[in-house]
Formats: structure tokens, sequence, C-alpha cells
């Protein structure tokens, strides 16, 4: 009888924990329709790590081919858009776009590591 009231207290924990992780990962926007629209000097001033934005602007100039620079009326970012996403929807500059994806802070460095976007 005790084995069973333990069993059941150990899974009612489980339970509420897992819930708890539940809700905050629904608080933490990940997807298009959650994304901040915002500008390069805004993300670069004040953006947050891992925070989803959405960006529209020019692909400015290809780095690698992962890299690229965005330019918006603002300021100049550079992205990191996928290879296997490029193939499917080649860019090349000057191509007017719409990235969505998280701010990748490193020391000094601000990017945004692109997962969704689209050509207009």
């Amino acid at each position: 009888m005790k084995k069973n009231l333990v069993s059941a207290m150990v899974m009612t924990a489980g339970l509420s924990l897992s819930t708890l992780s539940f809700a905050q990962a629904l608080a933490t926007p990940t997807s298009l329709s959650e994304a901040v629209h915002t500008t390069v000097a805004e993300v670069l001033a004040s953006g947050q790590d891992d925070q989803y934005v959405s960006l529209k602007g020019q692909v400015s100039r290809q780095l690698s081919s992962e890299k690229y620079m965005l330019t918006d009326d603002t300021g100049v970012i550079q992205i990191e858009i996928d290879e296997k996403l490029s193939r499917i929807l080649p860019l090349t500059p000057p191509t007017n776009v719409e990235v969505f994806g998280e701010v990748d802070k490193k020391g000094n460095t601000v990017e945004l590591d692109v997962d969704y976007y689209s050509v207009y």
C-alpha cells in the first residue's frame, strides 16, 4: 500500500513539472505569428539572445553558402540561412526578403539565424 502511495506521489510530481515546462515553452515565441516585427537597428541595439524576430530588407551581399548581409533603411545585419532552405528558394543580391528567425548574440556580434524567409 505504501509503495502505491509513493508511486502515485512521484507520478503527480512528475506530471506537475512536465506541465510547468510545457507552459513555459508555450510562453516563448517560436512561431511566425509570434515573431516581433522590428528593424535591423532595433535588433542590433536591444535584441535579446534567442529572441524570435522578423525583419524586412534586402539581401545586399552573400558572404558564404549560408551567410548573407541583410540591409534595411536602418542598418545592416549578418544573417545565416541553412543551405537546405536557400536551395529551395535561391537568394541572390539584391533580393527583397522578409526573414523570420532567432537573434544570436556572440560576444559583441549579433546575427540572425533564419528559420524561414519569403521573397517579395
